[in-house]
């Protein structure tokens, strides 16, 4: 398909209108030349009248006017340039000020949005000086442990000395990081032998003084008599010892009965045996305990207990002795 061929007296009008509005010097001169055209014909029309007159005053006589006619047409051109010029300038400033409105709307978003953040910063600022003076104490006592509460404190700003919504590799980080800065670790795992996690705080163990005590309910307790089980166990705590109980007895040892229902114990790490770290997954809630809670108490208290079994004073009723996790067949599950 071809488009019609435009030829170039179909352009000229064209040309010429564009000339004509962006060159002052082709208007005056356009309006000059029709002027002094108009001159010659009038002049040439008296000339050849029957009244035939002098041309050269005839000439000048028609002149005068002409003049007087060109520059009423030049000042009239100059007002409609002005006025095209204005009209422009209008749309530019028009464009300009929608332009600074915007940006004036998009500032005032921005500036809400830091006033929200400032707020936010305040409040948050004003609880993180409420945990200060229990942080700056245990700092003092146990100041190896900085990393684990700075970043503890960072993550349960929000919410006082605990956070919300956490994953177990979260937790597990924070617990590595507690793990690696202390030179005693005692910790719980609650559950089936199967669900320990495999992490590189396993690892982080092995250098440390550490212990485990692992609590096992009702419908895991024959595990303790499974090899298979307890071998896959131990590959993962490797030279943590590690020792079962039953999740009963364990909750009468600790003397926290009356909250089982309330917390789940599902990873506990005490760390120099002043802080408590502990996570509990149905809830996804992780908590960071001090000297004096009733938790933190309770669980120690199981821990000391196991101490003095193994010094050689067990309880005497065997249903609160701890069982070992090791290599050995146990032929009897935990006894209730």
């Amino acid at each position: 398909m071809h488009l019609p061929h435009k030829s170039p007296s179909n352009n000229f009008p064209s040309l010429v209108k564009q000339k004509w509005q962006k060159s002052k010097f082709f208007r005056y001169s356009i309006n000059f030349i029709m002027t002094i055209g108009g001159t010659e014909i009038l002049a040439t029309v008296v000339f050849l009248s029957p009244q035939r007159a002098s041309i050269f005053p005839t000439l000048v006589f028609a002149l005068i006017p002409a003049m007087f006619l060109w520059w009423a047409i030049t000042i009239f051109q100059n007002y409609d340039d002005k006025a095209e010029s204005y009209s422009q300038n209008n749309t530019k400033y028009k464009e300009e000020l929608d332009i600074l409105i915007q940006v004036n709307h998009k500032l005032h978003s921005e500036i809400e949005e830091q006033a929200t953040q400032f707020t936010n910063l305040i409040q948050e600022t004003a609880r993180t000086l409420e945990f200060y003076p229990p942080f700056r104490k245990l700092l003092e006592k146990e100041p190896g442990q900085k990393k684990l509460i700075g970043h503890f404190t960072t993550k349960s700003v929000r919410d006082a000395l605990c956070i919300w919504n956490i994953s177990r590799n979260d937790f597990l980080e924070l617990a590595q990081e507690g793990i690696r800065d202390c030179k005693k670790c005692q910790l719980i795992h609650y559950g089936s032998l199967k669900e320990l996690q495999q992490h590189p705080y396993l690892n982080e163990l092995q250098e440390k003084q550490s212990i485990r005590i692992v609590i096992l309910p009702e419908e895991h307790k024959d595990e303790i008599t499974d090899d298979e089980k307890k071998s896959e166990f131990l590959k993962k705590i490797g030279r943590t010892p590690s020792y079962a109980i039953g999740e009963e007895r364990f909750f009468e040892i600790a003397e926290l009965t009356d909250t089982k229902k309330r917390i789940k114990l599902d990873d506990c790490a005490i760390l120099d045996e002043q802080l408590l770290l502990l996570w509990q997954h149905d809830r996804r809630f992780a908590t960071l305990c001090f000297r004096g809670e009733k938790v933190f108490e309770g669980i120690l208290r199981a821990f000391q207990d196991l101490e003095q079994q193994l010094k050689g004073y067990p309880n005497p009723d065997t249903r609160y002795q701890f069982q070992p996790i090791d290599g050995l067949t146990n032929k009897t599950s935990l006894v209730e």
